[in-house]
């Protein structure tokens, strides 16, 4: 088969499992058949690619259980993974297959029983199959698959008195049969089948990343596919980490742009999954105004007096407002009349639109007027 990069896509993780080995059959009471090895694991992490690159691929089969009349598994097919279209380093993931295991409890040897062996270019992660067990009554248990990203196929146990258990899938081996003896009648009994091996490749695309222009302190939106909400996620804009970073969906995360962010790349890593495909425009924070000064406490009216203290610079507005992270645009003069008692803020907003991470803030105290006479 063929694997094509889609659009959108930077990095790819690339496994292949070979198939497992079928266990052996049994027409011997107490003597099961082995059980089948299990297959190799060959996998690369983090392949840089672009859309449009491609791979080929093979999968294996698992092999047949042997035949009740004491039969040997039969071997698994090796799995393969290689890329065609110019990748540094190129690829090339082979996961070795298992071989089928003997009938009533022969004895496991070169090539019975074994682990498929993992083969791979530099850098590659190889991790061989299991040997299958011998065992007379149940039989041999499969050997389990090698490990990829954390996923491996258990083998599958031996029988007692019935066919073998099959080996799960990716690539493990199959479990041996054993022979049922009773009073009145008998019946040999297979292996199980080795289990199908597995090629594998996973990623995630970035679709957008909004908004862009984005402020420090802001939140961006990172649209998509495939994102896990389990694992870890990070995410980096010009190397600086982002804060409060959530997968909100297999198609949504949302991270806050740190403080000393500057534009650049945003790198994406979603639960071992890379992307690091846009690149956006950081704003600065203006800096905070400072602490107003006033003439509380005063009765109202006519009311306590705010002054801010200083003026902003070139391209900055200082905006008067009732809460610390407020956002109106009504006032941005010199002074400011308050006729209830509380705090009052004073902050700053740029020509991009950015507001200040602080602001600055007075309390007052404002007391009723005398009644009239």
């Amino acid at each position: 088969g063929f694997f094509t990069v889609p659009a959108n896509v930077t990095h790819v993780n690339a496994a292949a499992w070979g198939g497992g080995g079928g266990g052996g059959g049994s027409d011997t009471n107490n003597r099961g058949g082995n059980g089948g090895g299990g297959g190799g694991a060959a996998s690369y992490n983090l392949i840089s690619v672009v859309p449009g690159n491609t791979f080929t691929y093979a999968v294996g089969i698992g092999g047949a259980g042997g035949e009740a009349a004491g039969g040997t598994g039969a071997d698994g097919v090796i799995s393969t993974i290689n890329s065609v279209t110019p990748i540094t380093p190129a690829i090339v993931l082979s996961g070795g297959p298992g071989t089928g295991g003997l009938g009533n409890r022969g004895t496991i040897s070169a090539g019975n029983s074994e682990g498929g062996v993992a083969t791979g270019s530099v850098g590659a992660i190889l991790s061989n199959g299991l040997v299958g067990t011998s065992n007379g009554n149940p039989g041999g248990n499969g050997g389990d698959s090698g490990t990829a990203f954390t996923i491996f196929g258990a083998g599958g146990a031996g029988s007692s008195n019935s066919v073998g258990n099959p080996g799960n899938a990716p690539g493990a081996g199959g479990g041996g049969g054993e022979r049922y003896n009773g009073w009145f009648s008998s019946s040999n009994y297979a292996g199980g089948a080795g289990a199908a091996g597995r090629v594998f490749f996973d990623y995630i695309t970035v679709t957008g990343i909004t908004p862009n222009p984005v402020c420090v302190g802001s939140t961006i939106t990172i649209t998509g596919t495939n994102f896990s909400t389990s694992g870890t996620t990070t995410v980096t804009i010009n190397g600086v980490a982002c804060t409060s970073v959530t997968e909100v969906s297999a198609t949504s995360i949302t991270a806050v742009v740190a403080a000393g962010t500057t534009s650049g790349v945003v790198n994406i890593v979603n639960n071992g999954r890379r992307n690091n495909g846009h690149s956006i425009t950081v704003n600065a924070a203006p800096a905070s105004p400072g602490n107003p000064t006033s003439n509380s406490p005063q009765c109202n009216p006519p009311g306590v007096t705010l002054t801010r203290a200083g003026t902003p610079p070139a391209g900055v507005d200082w905006y008067w407002q009732t809460t610390a992270a407020g956002t109106s645009t009504t006032n941005n003069t010199a002074t400011f009349l308050a006729t209830t008692s509380g705090t009052y803020y004073l902050r700053a907003r740029n020509a991009a639109g950015c507001w200040s991470t602080d602001s600055g803030s007075l309390v007052v105290s404002v007391s009723a007027g005398l009644p009239a006479i």
